[in-house]
């Protein structure tokens, strides 16, 4: 299942919200009461659903997940992407933060992460610096865990590549815009860029919006 890019689903999905419902659980509710109804069990449950796209399903399901074992990283980390599909954006970051704080090599937490604090400093441009310099600390990290062709097996969009177009973005976001010039030339050596063009600093934005292709 191909999805958008992360970088503009979370801007998409800003007013989309989400249900509640009673997920089943043994032995009561809807189950059958057959086998186990462990952390393990709605957690998969939960992916299950996310890979329907029922997001709302599957914050149920994780949540269930977390009321066997409440540090669970892997329902922690499944609710915080399944929040991020459904629009909320500082839900999604907290939770993606509170996985980290339990398990820093949680690879896919740097980069849900990174996406979400990107998406924040976009929300709240009084934010702005401050959430990108976090991105960037956040997909550096996200990078060096999860190596040069890192890609989630959850969402195919999100990947190495896309990470480091995040992170062209943020870095010419707070005017460091050489480190965006260098992911722009690793990205696309052929960019015909040139710093010495009056309007390069236009032109490398474009550049950096163009990188988009690769991702969608």
């Amino acid at each position: 299942m191909k999805r958008s890019s992360l970088a503009w689903v979370v801007l998409a999905a800003l007013l989309a919200a989400g249900c509640s419902e009673r997920a089943p659980d043994e032995p009561n509710g809807n189950g059958n009461g057959t086998g186990p109804r462990d952390a393990a069990f709605w957690t998969a449950e939960g992916w299950k659903r996310y890979g329907d796209r029922n997001f709302s399903g599957a914050v149920t399901a994780f949540q269930n997940a977390l009321t066997k074992d409440s540090i669970y990283v892997p329902a922690i980390a499944g609710r915080a992407w399944s929040n991020l599909e459904l629009g909320y954006i500082g839900l999604s970051l907290s939770e993606f933060e509170s996985a980290l704080a339990l398990d820093s090599s949680a690879v896919d937490c740097y980069y849900g992460a990174a996406y979400t604090a990107h998406a924040q400093g976009l929300i709240f441009p009084n934010q702005a610096r401050t959430r990108f310099e976090q991105a960037i600390g956040l997909a550096l990290k996200g990078l060096q865990r999860g190596g040069g062709s890192y890609v989630f097996a959850r969402n195919t969009s999100v990947s190495s590549v896309s990470l480091r177009v995040l992170l062209a973005r943020a870095y010419y976001g707070i005017g460091r815009y050489q480190e965006a010039r260098e992911i722009v030339d690793l990205l696309d050596p052929n960019n015909g860029l040139s710093s010495s063009s009056p309007t390069y600093l236009r032109d490398l934005l474009l550049a950096i919006e163009g990188l988009g292709d690769l991702v969608s």
